[in-house]
């Protein structure tokens, strides 16, 4: 179980990173209209989380680290 949540916040950190990135090179835009709850999904809501929260980076950084520690890993720090 431990190996799976380990694996589970690597690809979780990597993903937040991806996203971070492309949306800091101006590859992956928000839409800038209203949408009804109905109509939005689950990509405009991270989207719109990497367009207004630069914390996504730091986040994901963390999560990269706790599940190299929770696989083992030995890190110098």
């Amino acid at each position: 179980m431990q190996t799976v949540v380990g694996y589970l916040l690597i690809f979780v950190g990597v993903g937040f990173e991806i996203i971070s990135v492309l949306v800091w090179l101006g590859v992956l835009k928000s839409t800038t209209t209203m949408k009804t709850p109905q109509t939005v999904s689950f990509w405009d809501v991270l989207l719109e989380l990497a367009r207004r929260a630069p914390w996504t980076v730091v986040v994901g950084l963390l999560m990269i680290y706790a599940g190299l520690k929770l696989l083992g890993v030995d890190l110098p720090f």
